[in-house]
């Protein structure tokens, strides 16, 4: 059994998760499947992906072959900025049930602190303002019909991603359910202490993405952090790559970590972590990599 976090509500989130951001449909279904053999038992969705009737169809595969149970894996979705109005929020986590072939989620989030209104019936691309709009809408609100899912059985816990430790300040003022969970992105880049320091103050678990510094995001760059001398001695010392060796640091913070990859010799590489650990000083070299600030998401 692989490590897990305890939520604040009881419910156990396996420690290190399988995203599907960026995934093509052709081949995201293969690398959830894949996942899932390896021995992932923790799977990333978002409505904004594209992607969740392959991923539901890996997830409903594998059970059969690998004689899982629907408790056996942790499955999160998110609903996009252009689903904040209350009565959307119900609609959009039905819609992923629908498109993942479950009956309830095991977590969902808000995926951004910002509403955006669709300009047409696209589907939303945040990085584009040709098919979106910045729209005022009370969190509050949304947040309720959040929790009104929990109610309802069709969400076990509800969270939020890319907010700010104000922001989380400010919601758990407003809320009856807290989030048991604030994805965002965390890695040797950008450590994010401020943050996780907070929540775990307030029993809140935080889920790092882009643990290996979004190199998704670096097309034509080369990813630093991978050779870093701190990152690659301590690959050597552990025979082990300097991936693993950053996915090892951040399960060493005690958060979720989240990989990513289509591609079965990574997936595979990526689980395969939990077999060494990184002493107090490689902790403290590692972190004493120099910041350079968020590649994906700055919710400031």
């Amino acid at each position: 059994m692989k490590p897990c976090l305890l939520l604040n509500n009881g419910q156990r989130i396996p420690q290190l998760g399988f995203g599907t951001f960026r995934a093509p449909k052709e081949a995201v279904r293969k690398a959830v499947q894949l996942a899932l053999r390896v021995g992932y038992r923790r799977i990333d969705c978002s409505m904004i992906n594209d992607n969740e009737k392959e991923v539901g169809k890996a997830i409903a595969t594998s059970m059969r072959k690998l004689n899982l149970k629907r408790e056996d894996i942790f499955v999160t979705s998110k609903f996009s900025c252009g689903k904040h109005a209350a009565n959307d929020v119900g609609k959009a986590c039905e819609v992923s049930l629908k498109n993942l072939g479950l009956e309830y989620l095991d977590l969902y989030l808000l995926h951004f602190p910002i509403s955006w209104k669709l300009k047409r019936d696209e589907p939303l691309n945040v990085h584009d303002s040709i098919t979106n709009v910045f729209e005022r809408r009370k969190l509050e609100d949304t947040w309720k019909a959040m929790e009104a899912l929990v109610s309802s059985g069709l969400v076990r816990s509800i969270g939020v991603t890319n907010f700010l430790k104000e922001q989380l300040q400010w919601l758990l003022k407003q809320c009856t359910i807290g989030p048991a969970v604030v994805q965002v992105e965390v890695n040797v880049h950008f450590p994010n202490r401020r943050l996780i320091e907070y929540c775990r103050k307030e029993g809140i678990v935080v889920e790092g993405c882009s643990p290996l510094g979004s190199p998704c995001f670096m097309e034509g760059q080369r990813n630093w952090l991978l050779d870093n001398e701190h990152v690659v001695e301590a690959a050597r010392k552990h025979k082990k790559t300097p991936a693993q060796v950053l996915l090892r640091h951040g399960l060493r913070r005690g958060i979720v970590v989240i990989v990513r990859s289509v591609t079965a010799e990574l997936i595979e590489s990526y689980f395969d972590v939990f077999d060494f650990d990184l002493s107090h000083m490689e902790m403290v070299k590692v972190d004493s990599i120099e910041w350079s600030g968020p590649w994906f998401w700055n919710p400031e």
